[in-house]
């Protein structure tokens, strides 16, 4: 048994009471007789105790509510959630449960959901936000979700008013519900249901269910504004709301609209961004270093202190500005560079105009000019921060618009129809970071540099003028002259593939029926109530993105369009000669082998296109030389996508008969759910013309699930010594997945109060979720993607012109290279073409649904206690839960990083079954050429932890007022958050994540109150606990050259100290012998990848009046930055971890203000 590390896991990552808000029973009202007010009265047998079967009625407050800190509770009106327990009695479910009041949240800063319900307690492992939506999502751009109990989102079921809220995205193949549509100033409260309840919801409660209350308790007009100020500009974000309800003694009706802006965060709006990514390292003595000195440090030791460069902290990410003239030239990237040498007379060093070398073929460094300087300066031709508008976080504009209702006809049945309608509608763009355009141009391009027919350089010439090679070894390495080589390009083009617009829409609508069955004479309470409904949903979603297109491309550069392979092959197939023209003439129709597998807008507008125009170097981000080639090449990218689902239910309930402790109650109903999925891409997407970017194929797919359930709540014991009530609740499903059978789950629940304050409580359940439509019918996606070949030769463990590999310089282990011999791979050729070596190759990553999946099962334990009295003047409360899920069989879409690393990185000599999804190259370098990456069923998922709330109340008299002070407190401890692997042999393989990014120890927060007469005065703090990478990816402490403290090489660098200084392991034992050239400073680095304790807070003051009430407040009070990581550890934006709850607005200024007519 061993642990992985956190990065050879991060691509898997990257992919796998009684009834509380019973799925079956959506907002099922409980026709029950009226009080005069026409408020429902809510059931309690005769010692006082709740029934314990939920009746969802919105009128009967029986959830576990949690109080205002200053023991105060809400009166919005609700659909039941939870425990059927008494509305005074916050702590008595018997199922974990957090309540998250809008007011109490409102109170602190926090005015929109998603971020309420992404930085709640119960969520953990990454959550996607606003700033996740430059990447590719699983349910698309412009979306976000949540992830309870770090299982994922796709095991997290969401509810509105008690009924399941259906997926919404756009692109591939979504399955999860967006929660940034939700309309945050209509809803009254979230409920957090947090063990696996499937046998109560139905599917995909594995870790846990959240309900969004919306409000139902509008009487006459409503205005609501809330807004926030950042002082360093941008997030400025804000809402306006209007809601207008109506109430008769039979009837209610209410409608609301809301408009919502999330401001667009820039990466060059916040200090704590730096305004680029940078080393980020700590010492041995804990000081922090960010500027990055080791490659001044190893290229001054590597010219005996001749030649240097110029620190910075600015990582060196994705170099454009760049040309690599290909094999067998021994040039390896050479950059832009405007600087006159008097060694070529012209600009640039290599002798191919305008483009200089930083090292020559033996690696020493290049100073051609003379001023003791490398003549590459990296910092000119890195995107890394030269460009600072990309968005950090994405702007939205969110629409709203709600209503329900109902009626009732009285009478014996009191029949009782009802409605309810949402609609939502969000718009997001983001703008990323321009990626990098490498095409192979062919070496008769006309523009191409070494195209020695058009004019070009004798680039083989210059190659061997540069590097020596006339004379080196007699002239034996001299590579071929007098003839032109394809080139390779690097630049970043303006406006490609950089930006997305996505629209999503959302129809939702309810209708239902409910009312008395007086003719059911069965049980001791003559109390049997039905409900029958419908809810059908509909999520539109559409995207755009603008890019350029490879088929076209791959025209105007002369290069044939209908032969695969277009600009990513080392040697491209160019045009024929035809119709007059030469081979290779760009726009040539004439000159296509393939007419007919032609995309039908590909021939109109081309012009020829020159990747080596100096518009396109002389910025990080360039542009083509003329707006033709613009009009020419770009496309956009178009997705629509439609997801409908159609739910019907119907349940019966009522008294069955009496037990000691009270009247037993039982529910029994059915459910019918219909999902259907539509993803439809246009060419672009489907066939991925776009340059560098995925093909989507989209997905087309539809199931049906039946089910039948049941549960009744018995009363045993109540009133008695030490037994003052004990209930034990039971509940189970049926459930008929069209492609997966027959399945059963269950729960069995039990309370006992040995007094009235205490309650005991304990309950095991099942849950059961088939794999969904995007796991079923995701048609296909690839794409390219660069993936680190174990098998590779290092680059230092490389020679060409001294043999080839070098067996010294190999720091690989001994288990790597076992692993690759036993694929057939020689690990000292892989990677190698006599020139160089290539170790990272862009290699095509396919994935699709299958349905050869099986489902998953899960078992969810919990236990613990609640604790209520009141001390004299202080009301005390306190929640323990002790929780347990395990996942069997769970899903994954592990990434080819993952499914590489499992093959070759292995050190227990098994054969992994995931080298079965990796195929090569049979010639050339013979590197990893493909990858599949589809689902797969992994073995176990475990997550295992405490939740602990608590709340004090009292009033205190001062200066004459009653001071009502309060302080609530809600903790979540993260025992454990584990994978399992079982091998071919059925040995187990575990990867921990508790204690790492995404899963902290603990999280908590605490809310203090202070309300005298209309004026509440609110602080909160948040708490993170510390988090660290996994303990086998925590890289040893070493300086610029590799060495640790011992001089011993390490295979780690440290950027940001020197160490030992330069010198070699000439020592009689391997010693380290310092040179004396690079002095060192005794101080020794590793990369951060941990953070320490985190904490926010917000304070604010809220004056309630008659008709309206004000609300003022600072969020983030300090100014609290979120931690920085290295981004070569954690995942992160420069240097930010993101999608783990720290806060990354900085302090804000809010207010809101609210108006009843």
């Amino acid at each position: 048994m061993r642990n992985f590390t956190s990065k050879s896991f991060l691509g898997l990552a990257c992919s796998a009471s009684s009834l509380a808000i019973f799925a079956a029973l959506p907002t099922a009202v409980s026709a029950q007789d009226t009080g005069d007010d026409g408020e429902a009265v809510c059931e309690y047998d005769d010692a006082g105790n709740p029934t314990g079967v939920s009746v969802n009625d919105p009128n009967c407050e029986v959830s576990d509510i949690a109080p205002e800190a200053d023991g105060s509770t809400q009166t919005t009106n609700v659909v039941i959630t939870g425990s059927r327990i008494e509305r005074e009695d916050t702590y008595s479910s018997i199922s974990p449960l957090q309540v998250l009041d809008t007011q109490t949240l409102q109170d602190t800063g926090q005015f929109d959901a998603a971020s309420i319900l992404q930085q709640s307690e119960s969520a953990a492992g990454t959550q996607i936000d606003a700033t996740f939506q430059g990447f590719v999502l699983n349910n698309g751009p412009g979306s976000q979700t949540l992830n309870l109990r770090g299982l994922g989102a796709d095991r997290t079921l969401l509810l509105i008013n008690g009924r399941r809220l259906a997926p919404a995205g756009v692109e591939g193949a979504p399955t999860n519900p967006s929660i940034n549509l939700l309309p945050s100033s209509l809803i009254a409260r979230y409920d957090l249901l947090l063990d696996g309840a499937s046998s109560v919801y139905g599917s995909d409660a594995v870790a846990g269910v959240g309900n969004i209350v919306l409000r139902k308790d509008i009487d006459g007009l409503e205005l609501f504004a809330s807004g926030d100020l950042n002082e360093q500009g941008g997030g400025d974000d804000y809402q306006i709301s209007a809601a207008f309800g109506k109430f008769g003694d039979n009837w209610n009706f209410g409608i609301g609209a809301e408009y919502s802006r999330r401001d667009e965060i820039q990466i060059g709006d916040r200090d704590f961004l730096a305004g680029c990514n940078t080393q980020y390292e700590i010492t041995s003595t804990g000081e922090i270093r960010t500027l990055g000195i080791s490659d001044n440090a190893n290229t001054l030791a590597d010219s005996n202190g001749a030649i240097g460069e110029i620190p910075t902290p600015c990582t060196i990410d994705a170099a454009a500005k760049r040309i690599i003239p290909g094999s067998p030239l021994l040039f390896s990237s050479i950059y832009y560079d405007e600087t006159v040498f008097a060694s070529t007379g012209q600009a640039g060093n290599t002798g191919i105009p305008f483009f200089s070398d930083a090292f020559d073929a033996f690696g020493n460094p290049v100073d051609r000019n003379g001023d003791g300087l490398l003549d590459v300066n990296f910092a000119n031709v890195t995107r890394n921060g030269t460009d600072l508008t990309p968005s950090f976080i994405s702007p939205q504009d969110l629409y709203n618009v709600m209503a329900y209702g109902e009626y009732s006809f009285g009478g014996d049945w009191n029949i009782t129809p009802f409605f309810e309608a949402n609609y939502s509608r969000a718009e997001v763009s983001a703008r990323s970071t321009a990626p990098q355009l490498f095409p192979f141009v062919a070496a008769n391009n006309p523009f191409n540099p070494c195209n020695i027919a058009a004019g070009g350089v004798d680039c083989g010439d210059a190659n061997n003028r540069f590097d020596g090679l006339y004379t080196f070894a007699g002239g034996r390495f001299a590579r071929p002259t007098g003839r032109s080589y394809v080139v390779r390009p690097v630049v970043s083009v303006v406006g490609d593939r950089s930006f997305v617009e996505t629209v999503q829409e959302q129809y939702r609508g309810v209708f239902g029926v409910k009312g008395d069955l007086p003719f059911i004479d069965f049980g001791p309470g003559n109390d049997w109530t039905f409900e029958l409904s419908g809810v059908y949903s509909q999520s539109e979603g559409q995207s755009s993105r603008i890019g350029i297109r490879e088929d076209r491309l791959a025209f105007a550069l002369g290069i044939d369009p209908s032969i695969p392979g277009l600009t990513r092959v080392s040697n491209p197939v160019t045009l024929l000669a035809a119709g007059g023209q030469a081979a290779g003439t760009p726009c040539n129709v004439d000159g296509i082998r393939n007419p007919g597998a032609l995309q039908p807008d590909l021939l109109a507008g081309c012009v020829p296109v020159n990747l080596f125009a100096q518009s396109l170097y002389q910025n990080v981000v360039g542009d083509f030389a003329s707006q033709a080639e613009r009009d020419y090449l770009f496309d956009s990218r178009d997705f629509d996508t439609t997801y409908k689902q159609t739910v019907i239910s119907a349940y019966i309930q009522g008294s069955v008969f009496e037990l000691p402790g009270g009247t037993a109650k039982v529910v029994l109903g059915g459910e019918y759910r219909d999902d259907t999925l539509i993803s439809t891409p246009d060419a672009v997407a489907a066939e991925g013309l776009f340059f560098g970017f995925f093909a989507d194929q989209g997905a087309e797919g539809s199931k049906d699930i039946f089910e039948a359930f049941g549960e009744i709540d018995l009363p045993l014991i109540s009133g008695e010594t030490l037994a003052e009530d004990v209930r034990l609740n039971l509940s189970g499903r049926i459930t008929e997945d069209e492609f997966y059978g027959t399945n059963g789950t269950y729960s069995v629940k039990l309370g006992w109060r040995p007094f009235q304050p205490l309650l005991l409580k304990l309950s095991y359940g099942t849950s059961f979720r088939s794999p969904n439509l995007r796991e079923l019918f995701l048609a296909g996606q690839s794409g390219f993607g660069g993936v680190f070949d174990p098998c590779a030769v290092p680059a230092n463990a490389y020679a060409p012109l001294n043999g080839g590999y070098q067996a010294s310089q190999d720091n690989r282990e001994q288990n790597v290279l076992d692993n690759c011999r036993r694929e057939g791979r020689d690990p000292t050729t892989v990677g190698t073409d006599g020139a160089n070596t290539v170790t990272t190759p862009s290699v095509e990553i396919t994935s699709g649904g299958s349905l050869a999946l099986d489902p998953e099962t899960s078992d969810s334990f919990t236990t613990g206690f609640a604790f209520a009295e009141a001390f004299g003047p202080v009301d005390f409360s306190f929640n323990f839960n002790y929780y347990n899920i395990s996942v069997k069989g769970a899903i994954a879409e592990p990434s080819a990083a993952f499914i590489v690393n499992q093959c070759f990185t292995r050190d227990d000599g098994v054969r992994s079954t995931f080298c079965d999804f990796i195929d090569y190259d049979p010639s050339g370098r013979r590197l990893i050429s493909d990858v599949f990456a589809g689902f797969v069923n992994i073995n176990e998922e475990l997550v295992e932890g405490l939740d602990l709330n608590t709340n004090i109340s009292t009033d205190v008299a001062a200066f004459g007022k009653d001071v009502r002070l309060g302080l609530n407190v809600r903790a979540n401890h993260l025992i454990a958050r584990d994978t399992t692997f079982l091998d071919d042999q059925g040995n187990p393989t575990i990867d921990e994540d508790a204690g790492e990014f995404g899963f902290p120890s603990w999280t908590g927060r605490a809310n203090f109150t202070a309300a005298v007469d209309n004026v509440t005065f609110t602080w909160s703090t948040r708490y993170i606990g510390p988090t660290e990478q996994a303990a086998a990816g925590i890289d040893p402490l070493s300086d610029a050259f590799g060495r640790g403290p011992d001089g011993q090489p390490t295979g780690f660098i440290g950027n940001t100290c020197l160490g030992n200084g330069s010198g070699s392991n000439s020592g009689p034992n391997g010693e380290f012998v310092p040179d004396g050239i690079v002095p060192g400073d005794g101080v020794f680095c590793r990369d951060i990848g941990f953070a320490d304790d985190y904490f926010v807070s917000s304070a604010s003051t809220r004056v309630d009046f008659d008709r309206f009430n004000i609300r003022l407040g600072v969020s983030n009070i300090f100014d609290q930055k979120p931690p920085l990581v290295d981004a070569s550890e954690v995942f992160s934006v420069s240097n930010t971890p993101i999608g783990n709850g720290y806060d990354l607005d900085g302090r804000e200024f809010f207010g809101s203000i609210s108006f009843e007519f």
